[in-house]
């Protein structure tokens, strides 16, 4: 056997015919062995590779170019009379098949190599040079060039001897990359014609309103473009029919909690005193919603108490986390003008309840932050204040929502 000095390669795999610099000092030495290495384990397949160059680095370093020769088989290793680790090997270089066998092989690898280097806009160098090499074993070697694919694809590619098998195995490697980039494409290409559709109904619907304006529109046509909002949206138009019975309120409330006497108290008073109004004939006006507070340390029933409301009630109930948002758009939603936009939380509330009514909670407001996006407490004050919520305006809807009629 052949014995050369040996040069670990962590993470890293070179291939025959591959130059590479590293910072090493191969003493005199003409050739060297270049093995792949992780977590210590070495590749049973190395190569051996030409030291082309000497360089002298700043500070006393040294660095070594080299280039691939060939594939060799590892053998056994010892250290010289200069502590230098030598490896015994046999070289195994490739064995050249029948052109019948890899004809149909190379024109397909060629053809998935050329609609990957499309897809990444490559400039024509690299399709060139894949174009020019005309030897079978070297072409399959050109997918260890590609930084997409993991360092153990690249030492299977390594470690398989047989010509036809390593074609086989690099053409599959660049088909499976060629379908996550094609993915990825129409990913892209998605999202790119659903910015330009929103970019231009948005200035649509300003000439729109300005013609309006020009024209001097009426309120009919308005309210229609309301109501079109609203169903696309998927915003309910109805209310629930609400239980206002105390004594229901205080069995469903004693039957789900033990204890909590002071606040099944406060519900059930809220309960009757909507009775009482109801049944005196005292309507409710816009400016008539509650707004109630529960306060306690986690696990003492807050959310569950909402729930039983909801029951009580005959409502739909939705529980909106609030703990950590920063952005004020999470509550009044984004314009429409930007990518990915959405109406904000309370929307979507309304939306999943199926009803104009239903019982909200509002969890952990008080761990609300505020940034640069803006400060969600303040947009909460336009929510919770009954004075102004039963003309809540969503930036995403750009339309007035009554939300004095929920809990």
């Amino acid at each position: 056997m052949n014995r050369l000095r040996i040069i670990p390669l962590d993470d890293t795999v070179v291939f025959p015919g591959m130059p590479v610099t590293l910072p090493v000092d191969v003493g005199g030495d003409d050739r060297v062995l270049l093995v792949p290495r992780r977590d210590n384990t070495y590749s049973k397949v190395g190569i051996v590779a030409d030291v082309s160059e000497r360089v002298r680095l700043a500070g006393r370093g040294v660095a070594v170019s080299l280039t691939g020769l060939h594939r060799v088989v590892l053998g056994g290793a010892s250290a010289d009379q200069d502590g230098v680790l030598r490896v015994d090997y046999e070289a195994r270089p490739d064995q050249i098949p029948p052109a019948t066998l890899t004809r149909e092989l190379e024109r397909e690898y060629r053809a998935v190599v050329d609609e990957i280097l499309e897809l990444r806009g490559d400039d024509g160098r690299i399709r060139a040079f894949v174009r020019s090499i005309t030897d079978t074993g070297a072409l399959a070697d050109t997918a260890g060039y590609s930084p997409d694919f993991t360092f153990a694809q690249k030492l299977q590619l390594l470690e398989t001897f047989d010509v036809v098998e390593r074609l086989k195995l690099a053409l599959q490697f660049q088909q499976d990359r060629l379908a996550e980039l094609q993915v990825r494409k129409r990913i892209h290409d998605g999202v790119e014609d659903g910015a330009q559709k929103q970019q231009r109904e948005y200035f649509l619907r300003r000439q729109m309103e300005a013609i309006r304006k020009e024209l001097g529109e009426s309120d009919g046509s308005i309210a229609e473009e309301y109501r079109g909002k609203l169903a696309d949206a998927g915003m309910p138009d109805a209310v629930s029919e609400e239980r206002l019975d105390p004594v229901h309120a205080r069995t469903v409330l004693d039957a789900d909690h033990e204890g909590l006497e002071d606040v099944k108290r406060r519900i059930t008073e809220y309960l009757a005193v909507r009775k009482l109004r109801t049944d005196r004939g005292m309507t409710d006006t816009r400016r008539s919603g509650a707004i109630l507070t529960l306060i306690g340390p986690p696990g003492t029933g807050k959310t569950s108490i909402g729930e039983s409301i909801a029951r009580a009630t005959g409502r739909q109930f939705v529980r909106m986390s609030l703990g950590g948002v920063r952005d004020e758009a999470e509550i009044r939603g984004h314009r429409r003008t930007y990518i990915g936009a959405l109406p904000g939380r309370l929307v979507r509330a309304l939306r999943d309840a199926g009803t104009m009514n239903p019982v909200i909670m509002l969890d952990e407001v008080d761990k609300i932050g505020a940034d640069w996006r803006g400060d969600p407490s303040a947009a909460l004050l336009e929510v919770l204040d009954p004075a102004q919520n039963h003309a809540f305006r969503d930036h995403y809807l750009d339309v007035e929502l009554d939300l004095s009629q929920v809990l």
